[in-house]
């Protein structure tokens, strides 16, 4: 988990040293703005080599937005394959 002193907050971060990717869990099946408050702040850090972030969600429906993935928790095992 990342969080700094202001409470900005992010669920994970994975991947190889030098290429991170901010992951945040929701356990709601629809999609809503409150969903990428803590990537959207990561994304605000500029973080060298940080991949775009995810938000995996308990909808069914994966989707590739301009700022963030959303991955249905369906897909997790993809994503994490594509990753190793």
């Amino acid at each position: 988990m990342f969080r700094d002193y202001s409470g900005h907050e992010v669920d994970f971060i994975l991947g190889p040293a030098g290429s991170p990717v901010a992951l945040e869990a929701k356990s709601g099946r629809t999609v809503t703005h409150d969903f990428f408050k803590g990537t959207d702040f990561w994304r605000s850090l500029d973080v060298e080599g940080s991949s775009k972030p995810i938000v995996v969600y308990g909808g069914d429906e994966t989707q590739r937005r301009e700022r963030t993935t959303v991955l249905s928790w369906r897909d997790i095992g993809k994503a994490a394959a594509s990753m190793a």
